[in-house]
């Protein structure tokens, strides 16, 4: 008994679809690799955008006395993309009274792909360095009286 066996072989029109699978494939996974490079950029400009905020908020919390102002500006040619605002209120408590509480708020700007991007922060600062001095100028004007009534008293005691 003589066994034949029959040979497979590809036909021109399964080797064409074959191809053309493979290549759908690839453009799909080349684009998500873009698309993923692409992400990869926008994070590093955020983290960098939150390391920059974090090092100016730093400066501005290191600041001795607040005061109401807007504010604008760059971080040096370094980080040319990045530019900061910054809008400093003084905050009033429910009856409209002045306290020494300053809101703060920090924002950083910057561009990657076609967009502009923004990180803002913002937090409450309690004034006490400006209150101290306030009333360590009280203090030394009420020492300074005092030494002039004891100076007076002994001006007198002498007399």
């Amino acid at each position: 008994m003589e066994q034949r066996y029959k040979e497979y072989k590809f036909t021109l029109f399964e080797i064409l679809i074959a191809v053309t699978v493979i290549a759908i494939c690839f453009v799909v996974m080349l684009n998500a690799l873009a698309l993923n490079i692409k992400n990869i950029a926008i994070s590093n400009g955020y983290i960098t955008a939150c390391f920059l905020t974090n090092s100016k908020m730093a400066d501005i919390l290191n600041q001795d006395k607040y005061e109401e102002a807007t504010s604008e500006g760059d971080f040096g040619e370094d980080f040319s993309d990045y530019k900061w605002t910054l809008k400093i209120s003084k905050l009033e408590d429910q009856d409209q009274e002045e306290t020494d509480l300053y809101k703060l708020e920090l924002g950083v700007l910057f561009i990657k792909g076609n967009n502009q991007r923004t990180i803002k922060v913002e937090t409450v600062v309690y004034s006490q360095k400006a209150k101290e001095q306030d009333n360590s100028g009280a203090d030394k004007n009420t020492n300074d009286t005092n030494s002039n009534n004891s100076d007076k008293s002994n001006n007198q005691q002498q007399s």
